[in-house]
């Protein structure tokens, strides 16, 4: 059960450390935002990816325009011994003006895609957090700072691993046409979130969207406000902050 609103708004804005670069008027307008959202989302039924039906659909769709710099750059990835799965053409592509990072791959998106609409803990998360904020999925992306698929048994990379990414990592940032945001959700993110040039978007860091995380109070708390600056950052520009 969640504490009463103010208890709440007051746990996360102290928990939450505001980041440099961030107007203090649109901290109060992430701050009304959140404080008004006092009902537990209703989650919908999201199209569900182990059934095929999704998955050509979004198969078909790999080479649209907003996402066919992307597929590029993760078709360069792959090799016989890695797999890399695909974005979802669902989301915003290059034209995202939220751009999210997880860790890796989860099993779900083996063979698939890295998206909100994966059959795990992560994946639902994210969505109730993206809907609670009011971020329309073609405003944001998500992707991994690990982008291989781990093999059977592995949970998670090694620090060397993620490090040893970077380079991709920042190709995919440079692909992006407008970002106003960056999330690093996650330790593993926040490893080489300083390692990273994100132009002139803004950066922030909350905890991983999985079960772990949100099953913690402050950490879940943490995810939802930082996702409710996110939304107030990109709701609030008024123009595009990369050329």
């Amino acid at each position: 059960m969640r504490p009463p609103d103010n208890a709440r708004e007051r746990l996360v804005m102290s928990a939450l450390p505001l980041k440099a670069g961030i107007p203090r008027s649109m901290c109060h307008v992430a701050k009304c935002q959140y404080a008004a959202s006092n009902v537990d989302l209703e989650m919908k039924e999201a199209p569900n990816l182990r059934y095929h039906p999704f998955m050509d659909d979004r198969l078909s769709r790999r080479c649209e325009s907003h996402v066919r710099q992307l597929t590029q750059l993760i078709d360069d990835m792959r090799s016989p011994v890695r797999d890399v799965p695909d974005i979802d053409p669902n989301d915003g592509g290059t034209d995202a003006r939220a751009l999210f990072f997880l860790e890796t791959p989860g099993p779900q998106a083996i063979n698939g895609y890295v998206s909100r609409d994966n059959c795990d803990d992560t994946a639902k998360n994210f969505l109730g957090a993206c809907s609670e904020a009011g971020l329309d999925r073609k405003q944001t992306a998500l992707w991994n700072v690990f982008p291989f698929c781990l093999p059977a048994g592995r949970l998670n990379p090694t620090t060397s691993e993620i490090l040893s990414c970077i380079s991709h990592t920042q190709a995919f940032i440079n692909a992006f046409h407008q970002l106003d945001v960056v999330v690093f959700c996650g330790n593993s993110a926040k490893k080489v979130m300083p390692r990273l040039n994100c132009g002139k978007a803004i950066v922030l860091e909350t905890f991983h969207t999985g079960a772990r995380s949100h099953r913690v109070l402050y950490q879940r708390a943490h995810i939802e406000m930082t996702f409710h600056f996110a939304a107030a950052i990109v709701n609030n520009s008024r123009a595009p902050t990369r050329a």
